[in-house]
């Protein structure tokens, strides 16, 4: 398979043919040649992935080939530098952050699913709509601690405790979808109710470290 610019010079206009692309059937100019080494011919990388994804999708078996081949290599030093290089030292913006964390599956849904042994409170932990509230409150308070002004090593502590908001949502909307109604619920990402504070500052506070219901 390969796939053919729509738009390229044509070397030798008699050795050229047109052909519909497989799959969005744009037709295209390509060499005689071509059709020799690939059965698809597509428009853009585009198509050709797009293509590819579907094909995948009605030949399970072949991913499951694929899966097993790759399980368990080691990619060398070299591969793995290459692959990471492009994105070293490159920053999301706030808006690319959240469209990943939403294409990223959810429960169930997601490859990783061990049947749900995470607890509720651990997964908003680590989710997108928590990240960005950390770092609206840390940029409010200018990357200082609220007590004693210090920067450096800063946690994001809820006022009203992080685990206290779960527990009313929960007792208001009960535990079916808990976590998705947590990520809609506007009381949780309040920066109003969030402060930065430096470590030592963080555990003399009350709420530090409340034990209360873990989901």
């Amino acid at each position: 398979m390969c796939w053919i610019p729509a738009k390229r010079p044509a070397l030798c206009i008699k050795n050229m043919i047109t052909k519909g692309c497989d799959w969005c059937k744009k037709e295209i100019k390509i060499k005689k040649c071509k059709l020799r080494t690939s059965k698809n011919t597509f428009c853009s990388r585009q198509c050709f992935w797009i293509w590819k994804k579907d094909w995948y999708l009605q030949h399970p078996e072949e991913r499951e080939k694929i899966r097993a081949w790759a399980t368990g290599r080691k990619q060398s030093k070299g591969t793995v530098e290459k692959r990471i290089s492009k994105n070293r030292g490159a920053k999301r913006t706030l808006a690319q952050r959240k469209r990943i964390s939403e294409s990223i599956p959810k429960g169930a849904n997601n490859h990783f699913w061990r049947g749900g042994v995470s607890t509720v409170r651990k997964s908003l932990r680590e989710c997108s709509s928590y990240k960005l509230w950390r770092d609206a409150v840390f940029k409010r308070d200018n990357f200082k601690c609220v007590f004693c002004k210090k920067g450096g090593d800063l946690e994001a502590d809820h006022i009203v405790p992080f685990s206290k908001i779960i527990e009313n949502i929960r007792l208001e909307v009960g535990e079916n979808d808990l976590f998705e109604k947590c990520i809609l619920n506007k009381k949780l990402w309040d920066i109003d109710n969030g402060r930065a504070l430096c470590v030592g500052c963080h555990r003399k506070t009350d709420t530090y470290a409340v034990n209360t219901c873990y989901m």
